[in-house]
């Protein structure tokens, strides 16, 4: 798992949206965890905002991806 880690933290330095989900989509799990990586911070904190509720955001987090 931790090189998948490490190819997640080295591919979603340099690689569009657009072209992390293309990976997506042929099940790379790379270009998942790259992404996944790229956004769970702000996906959390704006469920956060508009909830108010920790354990909310963290499932809108989860059915988000």
């Amino acid at each position: 798992m931790e090189d998948h880690r490490a190819a997640a933290t080295q591919t979603a330095g340099w690689l569009a949206d657009a072209e992390l989900l293309r990976r997506v989509q042929a099940d790379d799990l790379g270009a998942f965890e790259a992404f996944f990586a790229r956004y769970r911070g702000l996906i959390h904190r704006t469920a956060y905002g508009l909830t108010g509720d920790v354990h909310a955001a963290e499932e809108i987090l989860q059915d988000t991806f």
